[in-house]
């Protein structure tokens, strides 16, 4: 189990990173912390499916490089697509089933910091039905 002040620290160096990505102008349309075995800083953003995953790491690890992290590093973060099925995995290992107005929302399993709608999954009906 991560220590409270351990979990604190992520959850503040995540909110400050994500600062920094928006104010460099990469795309994030949500961001949350998930405990599924590990921690993991999941970061939605159109960028690796615009750009290709290779081109999106590249930029993220040049904006991380910007900031001083202390707790937070790069194996923590996975930038992904709302359309990736890593992301739609993360994304329903959240006990959270609301809209796009969760900010600052603590969970017993997860940190979100934001979901635009963007980054809220859309079931697509199967074909034939």
């Amino acid at each position: 189990m991560v220590s409270e002040i351990r979990w604190k620290d992520l959850i503040d160096e995540g909110r400050a990173l994500i600062e920094v990505l928006q104010r460099e102008h990469f795309p994030v349309s949500g961001a949350f912390w998930v405990a599924d075995g590990q921690l993991r800083l999941v970061i939605a953003s159109r960028l690796p499916s615009d750009k290709g995953p290779i081109q999106a790491y590249t930029e993220f690890l040049r904006i991380l490089d910007m900031l001083n992290l202390q707790v937070l590093d790069y194996i923590d973060v996975a930038i992904l697509s709302p359309t990736d099925p890593n992301y739609l995995d993360y994304y329903e290992s959240l006990s959270y089933r609301g809209g796009p107005n969760a900010r600052n929302l603590q969970l017993s399993n997860a940190y979100i910091y934001f979901l635009d709608p963007d980054a809220i999954p859309v079931a697509v009906p199967l074909k034939g039905t």
